[in-house]
């Protein structure tokens, strides 16, 4: 409100109103550059965005292009990939039988009682064995390996048989399993024959070679043990210290190999005789049929021939070939007599001998 004030006349009263409206438009004129600086500013600072906001849209630009980029190199390697592939063939190394070239059947006979007849199943690979024995016969189910176009074709394998005597997982309450053996590391004779199949072995491909073993573990299994009661395994042990027989010398006089049951590894291995396979058969079954005896089952008896093992191999390694130059440049790997074998940590000996 604004103060009262005494005016002496109409003509007074008009001149204050003048002066006021004067006043007013004095104010709109004083509107100078540096007050609409100071407008502008603060219109800024009302509308201008946050520095954190514009960071965060950023990065989201950043992120949503980096995807596209990654998305287009994606696409454009599937795009080459499947150019390059579909002008694969399948190749055979040098050296090598394709599937249609493997024998369609070879027989081995490593004994009377003892015999194999490994069946090719071209054109896949896996060749396997049915084996009969003086016990009765066990076929063996035909595997094969399936081969991808991008990758160099197997080695065949003709002259191997399919299976091992390895034991199962055992059920609780039956984990005891295992073997008796011969030891054969103490052999000066047939550990020099290991090392130089082994040797040959290098130098045909020592690439596809998994596993030597080592020479202080040298053996041939006679019994397979497998999944017993503890109560099972005492009457086997004493089975085993109360055996006699008249010690014979054994001879590993060839070559041969056993196609794992993972179908995937290949076993080298050194054979006995015809004469010392039939020995140490009847030694086994022999064993096999005290163990009976003594109400025990035995759940996994010999099939396989008796062996010594050279080298684990994959299937890219040239089997055949190599058989058939260890079979060539070792035609016996040496004599032994079979005078004591052992099982775990005991050694076991003839009763008559002891």
């Amino acid at each position: 409100m604004e103060p009262s004030v005494a005016y002496s006349s109409v003509s007074q009263v008009s001149e204050h109103r003048d002066d006021r409206d004067d006043l007013v438009d004095d104010d709109d004129e004083d509107e100078t550059p540096e007050s609409l600086d100071y407008s502008n500013a603060m219109h800024n600072v009302i509308v201008k965005k946050p520095k954190g906001l514009r960071r965060r849209q950023f990065i989201v630009s950043a992120l949503v292009l980096l995807l596209l980029v990654s998305v287009a190199v994606g696409m454009a390697f599937l795009i080459l990939h499947w150019i390059s592939s579909s002008q694969d063939t399948t190749t055979v190394p040098a050296g090598h039988q394709s599937p249609t070239m493997m024998p369609t059947q070879v027989s081995i006979t490593r004994s009377s009682g003892l015999s194999f007849t490994v069946t090719s199943s071209s054109p896949t690979f896996g060749s396997l064995a049915s084996q009969t024995t003086s016990s009765g016969s066990a076929a063996v189910s035909v595997g094969t390996t399936t081969v991808p176009t991008s990758t160099p074709t197997p080695s065949p394998f003709a002259v191997c048989w399919k299976g091992d005597s390895d034991c199962p997982v055992c059920p609780s309450g039956h984990r005891e399993s295992f073997t008796s053996f011969i030891w054969l590391a103490n052999n000066s004779e047939i550990v020099e024959s290991v090392n130089r199949s082994r040797a040959i072995m290098r130098s045909v491909d020592n690439s596809n070679v998994l596993e030597y073993r080592p020479l202080f573990a040298l053996h041939t299994t006679l019994n397979y043990f497998c999944c017993h009661t503890s109560e099972e395994k005492r009457k086997i042990v004493e089975v085993l210290g109360n055996q006699t027989w008249t010690p014979k010398n054994i001879t590993y006089d060839a070559v041969s190999c056993n196609v794992d049951h993972n179908n995937i590894t290949v076993y080298m291995l050194a054979l006995l005789s015809n004469s010392s396979q039939d020995y140490l058969f009847n030694f086994v079954r022999r064993i096999e049929r005290d163990v009976t005896a003594r109400g025990v089952v035995v759940n996994n008896p010999r099939k396989q021939p008796f062996h010594l093992t050279l080298a684990l191999v994959d299937h890219w390694f040239p089997v055949d070939d190599t058989v058939t130059r260890l079979h060539h440049d070792i035609p016996v790997f040496g004599s032994m007599l079979f005078d004591r074998f052992r099982s775990e940590a005991r050694e076991y000996r003839p009763l008559k001998f002891r």
